[in-house]
């Protein structure tokens, strides 16, 4: 093989890139060449699917790598419902506007003069009808101005930043500044004197794993024949694979930030040749965690502007000027101002399609009523065996006819059914259909319940392996099965073209949670159908009103039980509180009463140094002098300044506290805290910090669920769940959370609970039952729930398997 290496070296001239036929795979190609790209260039693609692009320029285009790729289905899209969006596109002052184009055609013209091969690849992918987001971005991105853009999910954001980086590598002729090669089977790259390190032109960051590959994909299309190599880095897969791709040549890195992190110090990724920046779902990525990476990412990028050295020539250098571009779906306001300070003030363009966080007005949303939380998967079943009228009606509203529905996509009906083809798995639903849960633990459950019935479904979720949530999407994909069961690993960016129904099997935490789920249909001007199931007990009621709010806006049927049912949730929810505050926190925001290390209620103030500590009434310059003065705290203490501390907003001191005293049990106490005192911030910020450990979450558990903030479980209770470090039966005898939610009569919360408390017929069910007896409110509803008569939910849930399989 050297002597095919020695002649592709050969080949590759110093003052250009060269015959373009070398960088990729010609199936005119005959001999020696033939045989290297098809040993080589093909394995690799086999071996490396998510790493290296198809050797094939069929196999290439018809692949589905993202929601602009209109193959075989160009006459089911409809573009018209974008064409009275709104749009708002506003510039800098001084920067001169940019025109907006109607068909990509015209970027083929002047101004824009778009490369002719890239043309031909958008031809190809059946780009006719910009969206609207693309005929603001795509000319804007192609003079250079920095974007800052909000739209609706699936409305083509992807190609509008791919096509103008692409074609401004490929038209500056970037490649000459670091002598990549063409494709990556020029294995000579590791042996050059600049070889060995990745240079990227161009660095896209998103949330998931998912979306780097389906934005990698999009590039390998887009770029095809032009020689720009994308390469894609990510967690939770093997680092070797990876750096051997990115050491063969990089022109557009598309990465996760913590991943993307550890290679630049590795010193495998050298920055100092990056043009443009991409931000693509980057309210997501700032939500799970990522800020402290992504600005010690930026840090070590070029600025705005820079002048960048030759290699060869170090007193050679070029003024160069970095784009940076912003895309999501959702951008909150305090995450919009942090962005800003990424982007050049005086060269940027803020486009807004629609209302910022808005819908797809191409899809329809609906609500079920749910009465009870261990119904749903009862409803489940049916919706997805087929024997729900119900859901019938609402696909014969969207798309005429259950049949149009079904046949829709190229796949067969019936291909999720497993081979066994019991009476089950035949009527198992013929289109496509994502469920989203918020718990991983749920996620498996549900997977296990349908493999039970004999139906194939597919499931990821963050806990997952890598190589597994591949290999369950591309099954998705692939139509093999129909059914996905996912977390909010797949909410975001994520496109899978034919997906005809979303299921919220559970309510998201947040509204822009609700937009990203039901955006995985109607895609492009696509029809498309979401269904929410609401228990209206367990559900957070905020949510539930912001999704009524995106109904009206959307102009959808809001049943009357839905109005009726949040207001009398609001006045029971305020009714516990109240209650909750008259028995625990008195009068006052705080009161000379504490909490001991097993959870139980002290009478009255402990004597810490010769001091009694009252911080009923006390203010931010005493709190500070205690803490100054070097006196000891007790637990006791502890827990009543840290509630004071959130309470009030005086983080510093929050965070002075959990560094200072006993820092396992810090993060306990402001756990407890935020729990006891409903702050959602502070606990979702410790949850994606990772900064729970051990029994933490169990503690604070305890608290919320005593106190009835349902909100605090549902963000504790997963994470809690998975980061404990004793068995299941050891906290199953334990329980305290669903017992102290029963004695307090939360019937919502005890639902929340039993699947992770529930782990056998002794287990803490039992007592939960019991306490429910004494409970003052809801206790008949809680036995209910429980169900200890019916020998519980898990046996009960085995006589339904038993029954639909006979």
């Amino acid at each position: 093989m050297s002597r095919y290496l020695e002649r592709d070296r050969n080949f590759r001239r110093r003052d250009d890139y060269g015959p373009r036929r070398n960088y990729d795979y010609d199936p005119r190609r005959r001999g020696r060449g033939d045989r290297f790209d098809r040993e080589v260039n093909g394995d690799m693609h086999r071996r490396y699917e998510y790493l290296y692009p198809s050797p094939n320029k069929e196999d290439l285009f018809n692949q589905r790598v993202g929601a602009e790729a209109l193959h075989n289905v160009t006459s089911e899209n409809d573009y018209s419902v974008y064409q009275d969006v709104n749009v708002k596109v506003s510039y800098a002052s001084g920067l001169i506007p940019v025109p907006p184009i109607e068909a990509f055609a015209e970027l083929a013209e002047a101004p824009y003069e778009l490369d002719s091969t890239i043309y031909d690849n958008t031809v190809t992918a059946r780009y006719i009808q910009p969206t609207p987001i693309q005929k603001y971005a795509l000319p804007a991105g192609m003079s250079g101005y920095d974007i800052l853009a909000c739209s609706q999910t699936g409305s083509g954001k992807t190609c509008a930043f791919l096509v103008p980086i692409i074609h401004r590598i490929v038209i500056e002729k970037l490649k000459l500044l670091t002598r990549t090669p063409g494709m990556h089977e020029d294995f000579s790259f590791k042996r050059d004197r600049f070889g060995g390190i990745a240079r990227p032109f161009c660095v896209i960051l998103a949330p998931t794993r998912e979306l780097v590959q389906q934005t990698a994909k999009a590039s390998w299309m887009l770029s095809h024949g032009t020689g720009v190599l994308t390469r894609v880095v990510y967690g939770g897969s093997p680092l070797p694979p990876q750096q051997d791709a990115l050491q063969l040549g990089c022109d557009i890195l598309v990465a996760t930030p913590g991943r993307m992190y550890d290679f630049i110090k590795r010193e495998v990724i050298d920055t100092s040749f990056v043009r443009f920046v991409v931000f693509d779902e980057c309210d997501r990525m700032l939500d799970m965690g990522f800020e402290d990476q992504i600005r010690d990412i930026m840090r070590l990028l070029p600025g705005p502007t820079y002048e960048l050295r030759d290699l060869e020539d170090s007193s050679k250098t070029y003024p160069v000027e970095r784009q940076t571009l912003l895309f999501s779906a959702t951008f909150p306001k305090e995450i919009r101002n942090m962005a800003l300070d990424f982007l050049r003030s005086n060269r940027l363009v803020e486009i807004t399609v629609g209302q910022i966080g808005s819908t797809n007005p191409n899809l329809a949303q609906r609500v079920v009523l749910v009465e009870h939380g261990f119904r749903k998967l009862d409803l489940l079943r049916d919706y997805l065996t087929g024997k729900s009228e119900e859901l019938n009606r609402m696909l014969h509203e969207v798309y005429g006819s259950h049949d149009d529905a079904a046949t829709a996509h190229n796949y067969p009906r019936g291909a999720a059914a497993t081979g066994k083809r019991n009476s089950v798995a035949q009527i198992i639903i013929p289109y496509q259909t994502i469920v989203f849960t918020n718990f991983k633990m749920e996620a498996n459950r549900i997977f296990k319940y349908f493999g039970a019935l004999g139906c194939r479904v597919a499931v990821i979720h963050g806990d997952m392996s890598q190589a597994s949530r591949e290999n369950n999407l591309k099954l998705f994909k692939s139509g093999e099965t129909n059914v996905l069961i996912a977390t909010d690993v797949a909410q975001r960016g994520l496109d899978i073209p034919h997906v005809r129904l979303v299921l919220n099997y559970d309510v998201p935490g947040n509204i822009d949670d609700y937009i990203h789920r039901i955006g995985r249909t109607g895609r492009v001007g696509r029809p498309g159908l979401a269904i929410t199931f609401i228990v209206p007990r367990s559900d957070p009621p905020n949510t539930l009103r912001d999704i009524r709010r995106k109904l009206r806006e959307a102009k959808q049927p809001i049943p009357g039980w839905f109005d009726d049912t949040l207001e009398t949730t609001s006045r029971e929810q305020q009714d516990d509180m109240n209650d909750y505050r008259g028995n625990y926190c008195g009068r006052g925001d705080f009161n000379d009463r504490g909490y001991d290390r097993t959870g139980r209620f002290s009478n009255g103030p402990r004597r810490s140094n010769g001091r009694f500590l009252d911080l009923s009434c006390v203010n931010y310059e005493e709190v500070t002098s205690l803490l100054e003065s070097g006196a000891g705290l007790s637990r006791d203490q502890e827990l009543k300044v840290c509630r004071l501390a959130i309470a009030k907003g005086w983080s510093e001191i929050a965070e002075r506290l959990e560094e200072a005293y006993r820092p396992e049990e810090g993060r306990t106490t402001m756990l407890m805290c935020a729990a006891m005192d409903r702050n959602l911030d502070l606990l979702k910020r410790y949850v994606h910090e990772r900064r729970m450990q051990d029994e933490n979450g169990w503690t604070a558990l305890m608290f919320a669920a005593q106190a009835g903030h349902l909100e605090c479980v549902q963000i504790l209770l997963p994470e809690a769940w998975i980061r404990t470090t004793r068995p299941a039966s050891d906290l199953a005898e334990k329980g305290t959370a669903m017992m102290l939610a029963a004695q307090a009569g939360h019937a919502d919360i005890v639902e929340l609970l039993w699947p992770y408390e529930c782990c056998g017929k002794d287990a803490n069910d039992h007592n939960a039952y019991w306490y429910a007896q004494k409970a003052a409110k809801n206790g008949e509803r809680i036995r209910e729930i429980l169900d200890l008569e019916g020998q519980g939910k898990v046996r009960r849930r085995e006589k339904v398997v038993e029954e639909l399989s006979v």
